[in-house]
């Protein structure tokens, strides 16, 4: 094979110099277009129909879209939750810019060249990392297949979990510029690390960047005990305080990097209801060990009930548990654990140890002990997500086991100890699929919504794919003792292409319209009947009456939502003026379960005119069935403002709420307030005047206020830091109010009022973002310089 020259030769800048460093890149563009042209070539009018996508990402990239088209920054979203940082959840994506495709075509379709988008990314990161490692290119092109066209990204793609995958796309990105640090010791390479580690904490995906870090502390490590130089002793520890040194600069440049985003998410994270997490909701959804049958069977939204002498297993193949990296690939990998080829592959042995350390979750002691240690770990489920690592390390793995085939010589490339280890894991995969199937019995059936079950077959696609890739993969190797190299080799990278191309998920599409969403024209109903006098209003309606999000559409404001973090003030209040307990492992919305109390209308303080209200049988716990819903309207509401002369100063969150449950307290009359009031109040318990709301854009109001005697003008807005108010110009400091709303104190006459967002956090953030930003456009142009200087 032809040799690759040598790193400091010159780089002749000719055609054929080019395609040969080009073709991979073309061929990981003509696999992604194959593997999504269904979707790319769909009509704008399809939207992938997953509830990821219609309940959440259209909404957020809409309400996104029309903001920054409109010249400003959606910042707030006053219609789910009774109001939200918007910006501050990273999920929104505003401030990552590949996102921002829906400003250029209509947010369904955006959708779907992001996903092609970051596919393609994640194939060519993959490869220099690869390449970066040492092996060659049709060894790194192979290796980047399974990365790219995987279980894992296939399946958050086809369940609309864009945020994972744009995070997902940028891990070896910073892998390749973290090795580099490593051999060269440059501080370029440190700043590229952790500026590219701070566009993926920007891509969405808090967890995955988390884990990012995580790896780049093993691989370092790693790296560190194993790259020994002449002369210089293991255990020197300047060579572990460079290392800590090189973590401790990444994570400031990436702080950096990502701070328009993080200063703001980092703030929410402090008043959200994940600020103290138990064990239970940080190792939800671990990975269970009959979900390492997915490393052999493709991902499908199903499980397997295995059953044999009268007891039953289930082997959960959701798209958490997607680690198929095809037959090949997974066999290459096996054979590189045999490979010493110095510390890189030493580093992604030990990454899959960790990864599936951590995968595991609650299934072992070990993230017990780790959940007090390591900081920030409590404040994420989903311990299985640690996957990704796992899909990468192995990626990496199988490119070494692939290279050190294609570099032995002949006879112990065709006819090798190798070629026996490869048949004989084939026809173990071969076992595993056939013959659970024939000797036990085994039921299939979808994981949500339907409740049929089949029987598994033999020809069942489940079973039938990934056997006969395996069969096939097995007539490849037999066959390789008479393939001429090329043909070998053109072989084994077109059945790893087409074993990951045939296991890739379908993405369902459907037709939708706006016009026609039903949850839409219901909200339109309810906000057309009590819209007509003029008054800002909420309502409270259940996931089965709407989607949460569609008020985002439908310019209603919603109490309910679907959204990662909610206030924690918020939830709680939410769950104790309803006498329902939170549920400790779903939280990304308020479930039917709290819509069960008899009084519809709990929430006074939030402004609500229409709740949802379920008629409950007789029960308790699970046992307790809703059989009847409907939607109540209130005869008597809280308005968004409201003035009052009496408060009550009560210190503790407790004590507060106790009240507040009491029927003879009157939100109308009397405020309650963390610290003494700041103006004089007569007390008396009637109204001294009046409050006249317009809503603005973005959430905030302006109030005309007419008083007879001083007293505190009450907001039924979330008290959140960034909030500004101005009476008559002068700017007034807001107090939290009545556990969660907020409040100012409020002179007698006439007043204009102006509540508005204008977060510190987002203006600090932004300001040290571009300073990094700066700083990559500085570095880039001092590269230029040097490479004309030096002539390579």
């Amino acid at each position: 094979m032809r040799e690759d020259p040598p790193e400091n030769a010159p780089r002749v800048p000719t055609r054929e110099a080019f395609w040969v460093r080009a073709w991979p890149f073309l061929v990981f563009a003509l696999l992604t277009a194959i593997c999504y042209f269904p979707i790319l070539a769909s009509s704008t009018d399809e939207i992938i129909d997953t509830g990821d996508i219609r309940k959440y990402f259209y909404w957020l990239h809409q309400y996104s879209r029309e903001h920054l088209l409109a010249g400003r920054l959606p910042l707030w979203n006053p219609y789910i939750y009774c109001g939200v940082p918007f910006a501050a959840n990273p999920q929104a994506s505003v401030f990552y810019l590949p996102s921002w495709i829906h400003l250029f075509v209509p947010v369904i379709h955006a959708h779907k060249w992001m996903i092609a988008l970051h596919v393609f990314l994640a194939g060519a990161f993959m490869y220099l990392l690869i390449r970066r490692h040492g092996p060659g290119r049709v060894a790194a092109t192979v290796g980047g297949l399974p990365w790219m066209l995987g279980g894992y990204l296939a399946a958050n793609a086809a369940v609309g979990h864009l945020t994972v995958l744009f995070a997902a796309a940028w891990l070896p990105l910073i892998l390749y510029f973290y090795d580099l640090a490593l051999a060269t010791r440059r501080r370029r390479w440190v700043f590229w690390t952790g500026f590219v580690l701070g566009i993926q904490f920007i891509a969405g995906e808090p967890q995955s960047s988390y884990y990012t870090a995580l790896l780049l502390g093993v691989y370092g490590l790693v790296r560190t005990v194993s790259n020994v130089g002449a002369g210089e002793k293991r255990w020197n520890p300047m060579r572990y305080w460079r290392w800590a040194a090189s973590l401790a600069v990444i994570a400031l440049i990436a702080a950096l990097t990502s701070a328009i985003q993080l200063f703001p998410t980092a703030e929410m994270a402090t008043h959200s209801d994940r600020s103290a997490n138990t064990y239970t909701f940080a190792t939800t959804l671990s990975f269970p060990p009959g979900g390492f049958a997915g490393f052999i069977i493709p991902w499908s939204n199903e499980s397997l009930l295995v059953t044999a002498g009268g007891s039953g297993h289930v082997v959960d193949l959701r798209w958490e548990f997607a680690g198929y990296v095809g037959i090949l690939p997974l066999i290459l990998a096996v054979i590189s654990l045999g490979l010493r080829r110095g510390s890189s592959l030493r580093a992604a042995k030990v990454l899959l140890v960790v990864s599936v350390l951590l995968m595991l979750g609650r299934h072992t002691q070990f993230y017990r002990w780790l959940l007090p240690v390591l900081p920030g770990l409590r404040t994420f489920r989903i311990p299985s997500r640690a996957i990704v690592l796992a899909v990468c390390a192995l990626s990496v793995m199988s490119a070494f086991g692939l290279d050190w085939l294609l570099q032995a010589d002949s006879n112990r490339w065709r006819r090798g100890k190798w070629r026996i280890v490869a048949i004989s894991m084939l026809l173990v995969f071969a076992g595993l699929m056939i013959v659970p199937v024939v000797f036990l019995d085994m039921v299939k059936k979808p994981l949500y919504g339907q409740s049929h079950a089949v029987a598994l077959t033999l020809v069942d696609p489940m079973v039938l794919k990934p056997t006969l890739c395996i069969l096939a993969t097995l007539a490849v190797v037999v066959a390789l003792r008479w393939l001429p190299r090329r043909v070998a080799v053109g072989c084994i990278a077109g059945l790893v292409a087409l074993d990951l191309l045939v296991a890739a998920p379908g993405i369902p599409l459907a037709h939708y319209s706006r016009r026609t969403d039903p949850s839409i024209k219901r909200l339109q109903v309810l906000r057309d009947r009590l819209s007509g006098n003029g008054r800002p209003f909420r309502v409270d309606l259940s996931a089965s009456h709407t989607d949460a999000n569609a008020g985002m559409g439908a310019r209603v404001e919603n109490v309910n939502a679907y959204w990662p973090v909610a206030l924690k003030r918020f939830y709680d209040y939410v769950h104790v003026m309803r006498r329902c307990p939170p549920n400790p492992r779903r939280r990304h919305q308020l479930l039917d379960a709290v819509y069960f109390n008899p009084d519809p209308f709990p929430l006074r303080i939030m402004n609500v005119r229409a709740a949802s209200k379920f008629d409950v049988r007789l029960g308790t716990g699970k046992d307790k069935v809703w059989v009847k819903k409907k939607v109540s309207f209130a005869t008597e509401f809280m308005p968004r403002a409201w003035v009052v002369d009496r408060a009550e100063v009560l210190g503790r969150q407790g004590d507060t709420l106790m009240r507040m449950q009491q029927d003879e307290f009157d939100p109308a009359r009397t405020v309650i307030l963390e610290k003494p009031p700041r103006i004089a109040l007569a007390g008396l318990g009637v109204p001294p005047g009046r409050a006249t709301v317009k809503v603005r854009d973005g959430g905030g109001l302006n109030i005309q206020t007419e008083t007879s005697r001083d007293g505190y003008l009450v907001l039924s807005e979330i008290f959140y830091p960034g909030w500004r108010a101005t009476v008559d110009g002068r700017e007034v400091a807001l107090e939290r109010a009545d556990y969660l709303i907020s409040a100012l104190p409020l002179p007698a006459g006439s007043h204009q009022v102006t509540y508005r967002y204008d977060p510190l956090s987002l203006k600090l953030g932004a300001v040290c973002t571009l300073l990094a930003c700066l700083a990559a456009v500085g570095m880039l142009v001092a590269s230029r310089r040097k490479l004309r200087r030096t002539g390579t």
